[in-house]
Formats: structure tokens, C-alpha cells, sequence
């Protein structure tokens, strides 16, 4: 519907995959501008094993929040808003840090867009140790 630049699936005939670096979510819901013939989104803890270097940063699925939970959209849409199976949702995540990693076939994603800030590994585990972003 709108777009300019974007990711695109290499092979129609095949899935593609993305995945963000990880995000400090403040709340509501996660809108993406996408279009394809089937796409889901799986949400990703980052929480280390170790807090206080998490230079590697582990990243393991959430529960509730996999591919096989969410509805799969199909389409073309600027504001499509991901929704799972279980009745969670996004905006139930508000203070958490998490990856989004999104599933697609026959498509292409322009953008992401929410209530979030971007951070890198050091930022992120500073965020989840003391509830600040040093910004």
C-alpha cells in the first residue's frame, strides 16, 4: 500500500526470514507495513545468563508468542498488528526487551513501527539490571 524501500523475498517459492536487533518495548501494540502472501511473527526474550556482560546476548522464543501462535497474515496492509491464537498480545509486553523475527513468503516488509527504542547488547542489559535507558 506504501512503501519505497524494503526486504524482499529472494525466491518467491521460498520462506524468508527477518529478525531485529533487540528492542526495549514501552507498550501498545507493534505495527508492521508489509505485504505478503503469508507472514507470522515470533517474539524472542533476550534475557542472559549472564547480566552483567551479556556481550553475546541469548535470544530464546517466548512462550506464547511463536510462529505456530500467531495468525498468519496475508495481504497488503501498512498497519498490520500481529495477534496470537492464545489471546496475548504486543502491548502485554511493555518493559521487556525483545527481538521480533518475522516469517514471510512471496512478499516484502517495509517497516516496523511501536512504542520501543532500539538498543544494542551493553544498553540492553543495563536496561533489564536497572529499569534506565542511558540515554
Amino acid at each position: 500500500e506504501d512503501g519505497f524501500v524494503s526486504l524482499k523475498t529472494a525466491d518467491a517459492s521460498k520462506e524468508s526470514l527477518v529478525a531485529t536487533r533487540e528492542k526495549i518495548w514501552h507498550g501498545g501494540e507493534l505495527r508492521v507495513n508489509l505485504r505478503a502472501q503469508h507472514a507470522t511473527l515470533a517474539v524472542y526474550t533476550t534475557q542472559s545468563q549472564d547480566e552483567q556482560l551479556n556481550i553475546l546476548g541469548i535470544a530464546s522464543p517466548l512462550e506464547g508468542y511463536g510462529h505456530e501462535d500467531c495468525i498468519a497474515f496475508s495481504g497488503d496492509s501498512t498497519n498490520w498488528v500481529p495477534e496470537y491464537k492464545n489471546g496475548k498480545r504486543i502491548s502485554d509486553l511493555a518493559g521487556k526487551t525483545i527481538v521480533f523475527e518475522i516469517k514471510f513468503e512471496n512478499g516484502e516488509i517495509y517497516s516496523l513501527g511501536g512504542n520501543y527504542t532500539d538498543a544494542f547488547n551493553v544498553e540492553a542489559a543495563i536496561y533489564r539490571k536497572h529499569g534506565v535507558l542511558r540515554r
